[in-house]
């Protein structure tokens, strides 16, 4: 049941893509806390009906909202990013888990430090999926910057 539900899920994920839904939008900021701290600040705003998950999942489950930096021996990322927004958490019966997701609106922050005095060029990709709170219709949102 399992694997059918998830063969299922991919399968209206590529639908949902060919018809190339975008329900989430990115905003990316930076706000600098010290002489070599940066908050970077990734902002999603959801349509309604719309959900971005956690990136606190558990495995075998959706897609679990991820950022990934490239290497820079001049820069330490912090290990995770802070989630701001109204959570809303709950038996997902398609996936058979608990899982956590966001309405309208979230905002993650994640933390940089600059090791070595010099300019510094972030580049970074978010890795989520959303769903359709009426179809069930998951859809993979992937950005970089």
């Amino acid at each position: 049941m399992r694997i059918l539900s998830l063969f299922l899920l991919t399968l209206i994920s590529s639908i949902a893509i060919g018809q190339i839904e975008t329900p989430v939008s990115w905003t990316l900021s930076q706000e600098r806390l010290s002489e070599n701290e940066f908050m970077l600040i990734y902002e999603a705003d959801i349509d309604e009906g719309w959900y971005v998950y956690s990136q606190y999942l558990e495995d075998g489950g959706p897609i679990p909202t991820s950022f990934f930096y490239d290497d820079n021996e001049n820069a330490k990322v912090a290990k995770t990013a802070e989630e701001i927004g109204k959570a809303k958490s709950g038996f997902d019966s398609m996936f058979e888990m608990e899982v956590t997701k966001y309405a309208n609106k979230v905002t993650f922050k994640q933390k940089v430090k600059i090791i070595a005095n010099t300019s510094l060029t972030a580049i970074s990709s978010i890795t989520s999926s959303v769903v359709a709170n009426i179809l069930s219709d998951a859809v993979p949102s992937k950005i970089s910057a």
